[in-house]
């Protein structure tokens, strides 16, 4: 791209994404690793949170040096979803590389994939919400799960924790119906509604499937995945938030249970239809 072979305009955001995904996921926190990093082997593998090497770290490195060549020379803003949701995080990061442009993406990169992904990454074995207080409590979100704050369950917090996620990542609030905005205003805590307002309100493609079909080829981490018992439309269902894709395996992150890179076969023996809910705008 740097030397014009490639369109910008097309691979401009998808390096957009890729390296937001680098600095928020796989950098650890003392910013001396890269984690996630798939270990030595004959063919693609999941890579885990405590996978790290020494050549991931290189070509982390590599990377870096052509992302900051790349922002020199463009005047797109490459590095601004660089931002951590955690500023805890961000304070073990060395100076960000430069941004050469304050104007925002397009409208339709709206959603940061990123923001979704370190969310799901930080909470998805615990709750961001006090358990001392009552479940519909918004401190900052309520919480309707029973794993992290020993509640009865409330039918479960899967739908409640996607909604936080897509938010993490700067979506619209979701408060169109059959999204209800309840009860913080601006999340949904049921997964067939879920599912059924981010294709009919806010622009996601769905794609229903069997468990014995296969996942889009658009899906990308990111995208969500509600998992139906008898149709897409029943309202047995559970929602998930896919965290990597690396076909034929999706992994997904979710609440209730409590779960970071589960494979979606994983569900197939509870759950007869899935629906992929792809994002168009990165």
């Amino acid at each position: 791209m740097r030397s014009g072979l490639l369109d910008g305009d097309f691979y401009l955001p998808r390096i957009t994404s890729a390296w937001a995904g680098l600095v928020n996921i796989s950098i650890t926190q003392d910013g001396a690793h890269a984690s996630f990093c798939q270990p030595v082997g004959a063919a693609p593998a999941p890579a885990l949170a405590s996978d790290e090497s020494d050549f991931c770290l290189g070509l982390l490195l590599i990377a870096a040096g052509q992302v900051y060549s790349l922002a020199e020379q463009t005047q797109q803003s490459i590095l601004s979803s660089q931002e951590s949701i955690s500023s805890d995080h961000s304070d073990h990061r060395q100076e960000p590389l430069p941004q050469l442009s304050s104007s925002p993406l397009p409208s339709s990169f709206s959603y940061n994939r990123s923001g979704a992904l370190a969310y799901a990454q930080r909470f998805y074995n615990t709750a961001n919400h006090d358990c001392s207080t009552p479940y519909t409590t918004c401190s900052p979100y309520s919480y309707w799960g029973e794993e992290s704050c020993g509640y009865s369950s409330h039918g479960g917090d899967c739908a409640d924790f996607v909604s936080q996620c897509l938010l993490a990542g700067n979506h619209t609030p979701l408060v169109k119906a059959p999204c209800r905005g309840y009860p913080c205003g601006v999340e949904e805590v049921g997964a067939e509604r879920l599912g059924a307002c981010l294709a009919s309100n806010y622009g996601w493609t769905s794609t229903c499937v069997t468990n014995s079909g296969k996942p889009p080829s658009t899906l990308i981490p990111g995208d969500v995945v509600v998992f139906h018992a008898a149709s897409c439309t029943d309202e047995e269902a559970h929602a998930t938030l896919v965290v990597f894709v690396n076909f034929p395996f999706v992994g997904v992150s979710a609440h209730s249970n409590d779960v970071y890179n589960n494979s979606i076969e994983n569900y197939a023996s509870e759950f007869g239809y899935y629906d992929f809910l792809h994002w168009e705008g990165i």
